[in-house]
């Protein structure tokens, strides 16, 4: 398993302040041996996030890449910055 360092993501426009936001998010993957494919591959996620101004949390979608024989195990998002 592998953690890497955190990649971030930006929030063109909060649901709930109206601003814009970056967050963290620190990805977990696992190469899997016997998965077939030699493509690197889009896959979307739905991550919760959580405003910073009003403490409101919403959700958005988050494409990542992934490598043929990986599979992402889990996705942390870490507070904002302002």
């Amino acid at each position: 398993m592998k953690s890497e360092k955190p990649i971030q993501i930006l929030i063109e426009q909060c649901p709930h302040c109206k601003r814009k936001h970056t967050y963290p998010l620190i990805i977990q993957r696992v190469t899997v041996m016997g998965l077939s494919g030699n493509k690197e591959e889009q896959k979307t996620f739905t991550c919760v996030f959580t405003c910073p101004n009003t403490g409101e949390q919403f959700e958005a979608q988050v494409s990542l890449k992934k490598a043929p024989q990986e599979n992402i195990l889990s996705i942390q998002v870490e507070s904002a910055s302002l």
